[in-house]
């Protein structure tokens, strides 16, 4: 089966799911873990496939489409972007799809010679030097001013959506942190970012924005 994928604007999105409203030449199905519409045609066979844009409601509130489209806002609803990569951060908010407040955190947490972050070293050699030392003074600081520059802008409340990047392992110790996130690890607003994210710097927070203001439309031939 030939397909043809294509990236399509956040409003474009918006009328691509008004066109199939109320329209009887076609059925849906809602799949909320990747946030996707699976669109197929009178003779059961998949026409469509659409990622939502990441700000876009979750679709496990919902049944029918007629209601969700009712509460897709036309202008994309508050966020932020966490972008974690051992030693490199960049974290963001955003209203109306536009940065508000951005921040790139580098700490020295990453041996030049092995190029591995110096938690996962510690957790195999058991030893720390005073290159270590500074290594793991640098981890807990990543963290801590991370954490810290996210509570400092107070805009949990009109997030919608909390959008990351992080390996499982960093993700977890964002947790520990002597400064605690200003969410929960459970919180419903998260969503993993579905893309290869690159060494975050503003360049990449932006073009991770850009990805997640966009949907994707996959059309089966």
């Amino acid at each position: 089966m030939h397909t043809q994928n294509k990236l399509i604007t956040y409003n474009e999105t918006i009328d691509f799911l008004l066109t199939l409203k109320g329209n009887k030449d076609y059925y849906l199905e809602f799949h909320e873990k990747k946030q996707k519409i699976f669109i197929f045609n009178k003779n059961n066979k998949k026409q469509y496939e659409i990622r939502l844009p990441l700000p876009f409601p979750s679709l496990k509130d919902y049944e029918n489409l007629d209601n969700y489209i009712a509460d897709v806002d036309e202008i994309p609803p508050a966020y932020y972007i966490v972008l974690i990569q051992a030693g490199n951060s960049s974290i963001g908010y955003f209203e109306e799809g536009e940065v508000i407040y951005h921040k790139v955190i580098r700490k020295y947490m990453v041996r030049k010679k092995q190029g591995k972050a110096q938690i996962t070293y510690l957790n195999k050699k058991g030893k720390s030097r005073a290159g270590s030392r500074i290594r793991l003074a640098e981890t807990v600081e990543f963290f801590k001013e991370i954490n810290d520059k996210l509570d400092e802008w107070e805009r949990l409340g009109e997030a919608k959506k909390i959008l990351y990047s992080c390996p499982a392992k960093l993700w977890g110790m964002l947790f520990n942190s002597k400064i605690l996130p200003p969410f929960d690890k459970k919180d419903e607003r998260l969503i993993k970012i579905p893309m290869d994210v690159k060494v975050p710097n503003f360049e990449e927070l932006m073009r991770v924005n850009e990805f997640a203001l966009c949907g994707e439309v996959v059309s089966f031939e």
